[in-house]
């Protein structure tokens, strides 16, 4: 079980090596008791929390010029956009640097997060590890 949701804290404390966070929002309480219940019961109690800023979803201007690029890219290997796209997700997998999601009924297979769930900080990695791979194929892409 994985949740990723931005939530709005009321307030929080840091006290004695303890992370507290307060919402009012019942659904995401719920949520994570859930998510601890499961960690308890499953995992000896271990539990991975990822704290970090919320980024604006990728804006329409980054994903048509990812996409442009792709197509770019694609049309001087032979290759599709999605192809293109698949490759570089795969690449920033191996680096760190993008996210592996479940995969729906595949008995735990996992495969590369989708553009269209990537904040703007993600596409902008996403448009880094694309520009470099094609330099290092020697193709330069047109401004």
């Amino acid at each position: 079980m994985k949740i990723k949701a931005i939530m709005q804290v009321d307030a929080y404390s840091i006290r004695e090596g303890e992370l507290r966070l307060v919402t009012d929002n019942a659904g995401v309480r719920t949520i994570l008791k859930d998510l601890t219940d499961t960690c308890f019961d499953k995992h000896g109690g271990y539990i991975k929390v990822e704290l970090s800023p919320p980024y604006r979803q990728r804006s329409l201007g980054q994903n048509n010029l990812y996409w442009k690029r792709c197509t770019e890219y694609g049309k001087y290997l032979g290759m599709t956009k999605d192809e293109v796209s698949m490759g570089v997700k795969w690449r920033a997998c191996d680096e760190g640097l993008w996210e592996l999601v479940d995969i729906p009924f595949s008995h735990g297979r996992k495969a590369p997060k989708s553009t269209s769930e990537s904040d703007v900080r993600e596409m902008a990695i996403l448009m880094e590890v694309l520009e470099r791979i094609a330099s290092e194929d020697g193709f330069i892409f047109e401004e």
